[in-house]
Order: structure tokens, then sequence, then C-alpha cells
């Protein structure tokens, strides 16, 4: 009984370590996001920001292809990993759409008169459905909430609309702003983005003009509003806290036990400023030069902040990156290989709630891409186990503490069938009459046996009788060929710096 009375406290012991390693990760309820603003990575100021060294752990999907509608304004993987895209169409925002006063020039062309706004399959891009004809002028972001409900932003029209896609996709349930007015108060002027709380309240970047965030109830009263102008683009310094230089997107943290986080692509500033979305208060801000001085959208899924930046008149690499949020570190970046176009000008990106897709939306080229997290390999993964196992059947993943769980109890279960196996042994040795039984005694009494020959646990795995044995041939994978694509469009030669990058 000795060795049963070793292998019994080894697992026990195991079992304890791993129960410490776990209780920091799924007990803490601290508000941690991590309060350091990043301004430069390591060894920076000696060799100078270099994204090349930066590891690339998603890969450009080739079997995703999109239709092209025209310029993709923007891109929203809802909480049930339903995707959504948005088209202008033939509208093309240039020097001359609007006048000295922001106004809209070509109000008498009319709304764009096809569907802008497509729900597609997130494996091929194929069109599942389509809506927002003869509705929109010049339309700018996309956000769906959980309840089904699609925020768009038009900066033609100075409007966000609320359309509850349960009902009907024809009439907005919720109107703010006045038609085709510039202004403050209860105006906006060319607001871009929305992100939206669990409670239903949201958010509204406004956006080119105004260069504020404003916060309204779940039923579009107002509630407050912060922020203003700021004239910085250098990369190494930021500009004050709570200045924007044009707010262009939004997204929100929301974990548990956290304080939730109101967090703006802060474009022509270069930066992510977080805010705190109950006090509106400033939290922290992601900021490095591997980036560079712009930064068009900003996406948050798993503890990572996903940014993409757009082209300036420096060595930057137009990519997108992925930004620790405890260490406010850049991780890793993502793009399309030179030789297949490159990202040129990302407007927008989305992330599937487990991280594990990223989605970017180009205006020029024209084109919606997907990236698959490939962990470095380079292959995409087509069927990960992890992230099956993560994914509950709305969709919506589990903490990644649940693959130490897992462990933790595959471990255990070992044990208890090493106990079990080491029982039926000590009972077929009684039959036999080859076990002597003590109750002083605590080891194994080996029957008459070769000098020196030591028990083995796996003398008794191997034992033919009770067993079958395991097919070694059998295999959980699937493997899935990848056939090769081509991306629309090539990489710009000249960075375009006009407001056709709105």
């Amino acid at each position: 009984m000795e060795f049963s009375f070793l292998l019994t406290k080894q697992c026990i012991l195991l079992n304890f370590l791993l129960l410490v390693l776990m209780l920091p990760r799924c007990c803490s309820d601290k508000a941690d996001y991590g309060s350091a603003q990043l301004n430069s990575s390591d060894k920076d100021d000696e060799t100078g920001p270099d994204s090349k060294k930066l590891s690339q752990d998603y890969s450009y999907d080739p079997n995703f292809v999109a239709p092209n509608f025209g310029p993709v304004t923007a891109v929203c993987v809802d909480k049930l990993n339903n995707l959504h895209v948005m088209y202008r169409r033939s509208r093309i925002w240039d020097a001359s759409t609007f006048d000295g006063q922001n106004r809209f020039v070509d109000i008498q062309q009319g709304p764009i008169k096809e569907d802008v706004i497509y729900t597609l399959d997130r494996e091929t891009g194929a069109v599942l459905k389509a809506w927002g004809k003869n509705f929109f002028y010049l339309p700018h972001g996309l956000t769906v909430d959980e309840n089904n409900n699609a925020f768009v932003t038009d900066v033609a029209m100075h409007q966000v609309f609320k359309f509850a896609l349960n009902v009907s996709t024809e009439h907005p349930v919720l109107t703010l702003g006045e038609a085709f007015k510039p202004g403050q108060r209860n105006r906006f002027c060319k607001p871009t983005s929305v992100a939206v709380l669990a409670d239903g309240t949201f958010f509204v970047a406004d956006g080119y003009c105004n260069s504020r965030i404003v916060q309204y109830t779940k039923e579009g009263n107002y509630l407050r509003h912060w922020g203003e102008s700021s004239i910085s683009g250098e990369a190494v310094h930021p500009a004050p806290e709570g200045k924007f230089f044009i707010p262009h997107a939004l997204t929100l943290i929301q974990e548990a036990n956290k304080v939730p986080l109101l967090c703006v692509a802060d474009r022509e500033n270069g930066r992510v400023q977080c805010f705190n979305a109950n006090t509106q208060t400033f939290v922290t801000q992601f900021h490095n030069p591997i980036i560079g001085a712009r930064i068009f959208s900003v996406a948050y899924a798993k503890n990572k902040l996903f940014v993409v930046n757009g082209p300036e008149y420096t060595n930057n690499d137009v990519s997108g990156y992925v930004i620790d949020v405890d260490t406010a570190k850049v991780t890793s970046k993502f793009d399309i290989d030179d030789a297949k176009g490159g990202l040129a000008n990302p407007h927008d990106l989305s992330v599937t709630p487990d991280a594990m897709e990223i989605f970017v939306a180009e205006l020029d080229p024209q084109r919606l891409v997907k990236f698959v997290y490939t962990n470095g390999t380079n292959k995409v993964i087509r069927k990960n186990i992890a992230s099956i196992l993560q994914r509950d059947e709305n969709g919506i993943t589990i903490q990644h503490d649940a693959t130490l769980i897992l462990v933790t109890a595959m471990v255990f279960s070992f044990c208890i069938m090493a106990a079990g196996i080491v029982v039926l042994n000590m009972k077929r040795r009684r039959s036999r009459g080859c076990f002597q039984e003590s109750r002083k005694s605590h080891g194994w009494e080996r029957p008459k046996s070769k000098r020196g020959q030591q028990f083995k646990l796996s003398n008794i795995l191997n034992r033919k009788e009770g067993f079958l044995e395991l097919d070694q041939e059998a295999s959980d994978d699937e493997h899935t060929s990848s056939s090769s694509g081509k991306l629309l469009g090539k990489k710009s030669e000249s960075p375009l710096l006009s407001e056709e990058l709105a």
C-alpha cells in the first residue's frame, strides 16, 4: 500500500498547485486595466520603432471573399457572431462633398438607391441579408448591440439612427440630430461611431467637427457630453487627456468585476483614450510610435485592443496591431502579404468575441478582409478545438480560465483511474493468493519475483485482462485544404490624407 499512498499524495499535491495558480485569476475583483501609458516600446530609444519585429499571430484568410459594393466604411461582429458590413456604394467623400460650414453639398442627388448594409457568412463572405436602400446619403459607422439593434451614423445627414432589426429595417425606432444641419446642442456635426452598454445606454462620437463624446439613455434622452478639440499629431507627445482630434471609433471593455471602460480611437492624435463609462473620467491611454500618428479604429476582445492605423508621410507600416490591455504593450500585428496588396486604407475593424477572427473594412481598395488566429503559424486554422470548447450555444465565449479548470479535472480523473486500477489489481492478486494482507503494511507486497524488480504502473496498464488496446491511428484533428484567393486592388503608392479617408 506504500505505492498507493505515494501516488495519492502526488496527485493531491499536483491538484493543489493547479488550484493555487487558478485562484488569483478566478477570484480577483480588482478593476485593474493597467495604468501605464505606453509612449514607446522596449528599446525604441536605442533602435527606433520597428513593427517588423512583432509576431504575426493572425493570418489573412483567402477563403473569405466578400462582395464588392463600393467603399467599405464599417464592419461589426455582434455578440452572437453575426457579421454585418456597410458600404457606401458609389458615394465618394472628397474635398467637394461639404462646404465651408460642413453642410453636405449634393442633397439633390437623393439617398443611395441600393442596399448599403449586409449580413454576411463569416466563413465564406456570402450574402445572407441586405437592407438600407433609399435612406442613407453618406453612412459612416455601424454598431449592432446585444439586443439586435443597429445604430448607424451618417456624416452627410449629421444624424444617428437606431433600427430594431427584429421589427423593421425600413424605419428607425430612434433618430437623433437634425437632417443636413450640422451644429451642437441637439445636433451633431459628422458623427462617426456608437457604442452601447449592456443596459442600453449609448455613446456617440461626434466626430469631425465637435470632437466630443455624447451619452444618451436607452430611450435617446441626452445625459451628458465631454471632450473638446485638440491639435496634436505628434506620436511621442500625446495631446492632453480628454481632448480629441477626430474621435473616429468607439469600443467598450465590459468585464465582470471591473469598471466598464469606453475607449476612443483618437484618430489624428494616434492614440486610444479610455474613460470610466460610469463617471466619464479619464483612466488610461494607449499610444506607441510603432503604430504611428493615426489610429482609425479600435475593437476589444479577450483583454486585448485591436487597432488599425492609416497612411501618413512616415515609414510606419499600414497594418493592424494588437495591444495587451494590462501591460499596454503592442504584442503583435496583422497584415496581408505585400504580394497580395497589403492593407492600404483601413477604415474600421471588428473582432469576434473569442478573438479568433478579425475583419477589416477598407475604403480604397474597396474590400473587406478577414484574418484568423493562427498563433504565428501562417496557416489558417479552420476548426480550433480550444475555440470550440470555449463557445456555448449562443456563440458567447467563456473565460480562458476554463482551460486551467479542464487540466485540473483531467489530472484528478487520472488519479481516480490509477487508484481504481490499483484496487482492481489488489483484488485479483488476493483471489490468486499472491497478495499478503497485513494490517500494519501500507506498501505493495509483491509475490516472488526476480531480485531488484521494481513496481511499474505501466505493467498494470499493459495487462491484457479487462482492457482493449487503443487505436494509435485514430485522430480528432480535421485537416482542410485552403485554396488561394486574390484580393481586389493593391497598396497605394502614395498615402491619401484627404477627407476621403474619413
